[in-house]
This record gives C-alpha cells, structure tokens and sequence, in this order.
C-alpha cells in the first residue's frame, strides 16, 4: 500500500504534486517516499531526480535531506512520455526542537484569510497577524503558563491535558513522534500538530506557487 497518494498522481501524470508525509518514520528515513519510488518504477510510470541538480544521486539527496533542517524535498519528475512533473515533499519532523510548547488554536486564526501569493509576478506568502498568544506568551491558567515555558518536542500525553502539567506522560512517545496507537490525543497536542503542519506547509506551498507563476510565464 502506497499511503502517500504519490503514485496516483503520477498515474495520472499530474504537474503538480505537494506531498505530506506525516508516517511513522522518526529518524526521517523517508520511508514511505521511498515506497513510492520503488512502486512508480516497478510499474515503468517515470524516473526521479533532485530538481536543482539532476546528475546527483537520489541515494545521497536522501541522506542529505535526512541530515539536514530543509522544511522540504523538491523533486523533479520525468514520465515515460517526456512531460515533466515536480514534487514537493514535506516530511514532518522538528526542524527547530527549542521551540516551546504551542497554544490551543483560536477562531481568529481559522477564521483568517488564507495565504496566498502577491497579485504582482512575485510571490510572496502572506504572514498575517497572529493571535497574542500564537506568539507563546500567555495563557489563563498557571499550569498552562508553566507548560508552554518547556520545549514542543518534550510534549506528550495521552488522554487529558493534565499529561502536560508536571511531568508528561510520555509512554506514546514525544511529540510529533507519537505513535499511532495513541489515538486520543490532548487539546494541546492537536493544536501543536496543527501549528506544525502549517509551520511546515508554508516553505513548500511558496515554492510551489513560485514554480507555477514561472511556468506558466515563460
């Protein structure tokens, strides 16, 4: 099983792929990307390369990748009929592990208007304003306060937010590592997966949308 929807997107021989890989792989092994590989290939849909660099292995781009704080992968895709294809990987790991503890999501911040690129040929991501406490400062309770002062990757828990107060309840593993059997998650612990998908979202989205405005003006 393919569970990163990659290789129906090349079936289909899509331009355009933006992949989020959030699978069990903690140590960034690129697990499921390679699955994928290996599947598109058995069925003779396509070849891969590193988009800036096609003469570099896929092997060593991996490991770099592994070894390395890119919020992404960019790949460049050429199919079986010489139409080409770019893939943007997002594999979701800690790019910065000192960063405290995240608040809950607030309305506000749903309530925003999406990013989007600058009406103008270049693109920029718009940053809008955030909620105070996006921005880690407060929250109502003096055991929330002491649970935001800690680092993101020391949260756990299981089942309630008071697996945060103290010492966590760390038998499902820390965060964003938690394994899939913890099915339960804490308020605290959706939001800071939440925060983190859109933490990690937001590099690949702009390249994406850059590569398109270059596409389709050239």
């Amino acid at each position: 099983v393919e569970d990163l929807g990659i290789v129906q997107l090349l079936r289909r021989q899509c331009r355009w792929i933006l992949s989020f890989d959030v699978g069990d792989d903690p140590t960034c092994e690129l697990l499921d990307l390679r699955a994928a590989i290996a599947l598109a290939r058995q069925e003779r849909l396509c070849s891969f390369y590193l988009h800036k660099d096609p003469r570099r292995d896929l092997e060593d781009v991996f490991k770099e990748f592994q070894e390395s704080k890119d919020a992404f992968l960019h790949l460049g895709v050429l199919y079986s009929n010489d139409q080409v294809s770019e893939i943007f990987h997002v594999r979701m790991r800690l790019l910065d592990e000192t960063v405290p503890v995240q608040p809950l999501v607030q309305k506000e911040e749903v309530l925003q208007r999406p990013m989007s690129p600058s009406s103008h040929g270049d693109v920029q991501m718009e940053m809008h304003t955030m909620p105070e406490d996006y921005m880690m400062s407060s929250q109502s309770s003096s055991s929330s306060n002491s649970r935001h002062l800690k680092p993101r990757a020391q949260l756990g828990g299981i089942c309630c937010e008071s697996c945060h107060d103290g010492h966590d309840c760390n038998m499902c593993g820390n965060f964003p590592h938690t394994h899939t059997v913890n099915q339960f998650f804490t308020p605290t612990v959706w939001a800071n997966f939440c925060r983190l998908g859109r933490e990690m979202a937001h590099p690949a989205i702009a390249k994406l949308t850059e590569r398109q405005v270059q596409s389709h003006s050239s």
